[in-house]
């Protein structure tokens, strides 16, 4: 009788889902996204003379898109916990410190692995051994676990405040994530490039 309950509970908080309530709370998000995307795209167009644009420009996507995904992977294990009820808003949770613990462990395996292969085709096509050898993959090991770490606390915040006041973190996780990660992605990856370099 109880699981019966606890699935009819269950099926009164999915069924309140509609493509009208799910447009009002993405759309304005959306659009405020856009506008910092493009301040984003802005942000690398005006660093384009730095002598080191070549080496940023190749590390972008693959720091920007790898914390991006594990952001966005954590806010969406998180969304579903909440709506089932095997989290609640809090940090003091073991199956939160899980989830975080595998985010971590994979945006550092996966950082490992890019940073071996930049430095592989390094050796393979660069003249400039210093930097593509060298300096790329500490910058991409540098900017993308700097980068998870933040997109780590920014989705399990964005989760849990949107959940506390009635959104549906499904909505708003994973373009606040996605976007924020786009634009600090590129800040980070210059900074470290500029560090290393000077």
């Amino acid at each position: 009788m109880d699981t019966l309950k606890k699935y009819l509970d269950l099926k009164d908080r999915t069924t309140h889902y509609s493509a009208i309530k799910i447009f009002y709370q993405s759309a304005p998000l959306l659009a405020v996204c856009i506008l910092i995307e493009i301040g984003a795209g802005q942000l690398l167009e005006l660093n384009r003379d730095l002598s080191f644009f070549a080496l940023v420009i190749s590390l972008i996507p693959l720091v920007n898109g790898v914390s991006g995904n594990l952001g966005s992977i954590l806010g969406a294990r998180l969304s579903s916990a909440l709506h089932i009820g095997t989290i609640q808003p809090g940090i003091k949770q073991k199956e939160l410190w899980n989830n975080i613990a595998v985010s971590v462990f994979l945006a550092a395996l996966v950082f490992l692995i890019l940073a071996a292969l930049v430095a592989f085709k390094g050796m393979l096509t660069s003249t400039d051994f210093i930097e593509m050898v060298i300096v790329a993959p500490l910058v991409a090991i540098l900017a993308g676990m700097t980068l998870t770490a933040i997109l780590i606390v920014l989705s399990t915040f964005v989760a849990f405040i949107s959940f506390k006041r009635g959104l549906d973190p499904d909505n708003v996780v994973v373009p606040i994530v996605t976007t924020t990660g786009d634009v600090l992605g590129i800040g980070l990856t210059l900074m470290y490039a500029g560090v290393l370099l000077s």
